[in-house]
């Protein structure tokens, strides 16, 4: 029988939050195999930086809201329920849509361990 450690379940709101923007769902959850986050980004938002992460691939899944993912030279049109996966090395940049977004970020390396930013873990200090 698992014990309470095992099975953890939050809210949204009751994970640590930077300006309810980013969320550390990984710290708050005890996940430790891949990166894990919530992002809400209001309507009219350019806060998002383009960036490259040049070893992790990321999942981004529209939880509310839409979007448009700026990446690899294309725009996506994302919307509730739509997964994007994103390969390292390619920038890429998310425009919220018209009423804001809430994305689940998924992070990892291919055939490597994961090792966990200290800016994700609890308490630390938001970069």
């Amino acid at each position: 029988m698992p014990s309470l450690a095992d099975v953890v379940v939050k809210r949204v709101d009751e994970l640590e939050s930077n300006r309810e923007v980013y969320y550390r769902a990984r710290a708050g959850l005890g996940v430790s195999a891949f990166g894990l986050s919530i992002e809400r980004w209001p309507a009219g938002s350019d806060l998002y930086p383009e960036h490259a992460e040049p070893e992790q691939e990321e999942v981004y899944v529209v939880l509310e809201g839409s979007a448009t993912l700026v990446a690899g030279g294309s725009e996506h049109a994302l919307e509730p329920l739509t997964l994007a996966r994103v390969a390292p090395g390619i920038t890429r940049k998310i425009v919220p849509g018209e009423n804001g977004v809430t994305l689940l970020c998924i992070g990892g390396v291919a055939g490597a361990a994961y090792t966990a930013p200290a800016f994700t873990e609890e308490g630390a200090p938001w970069r």
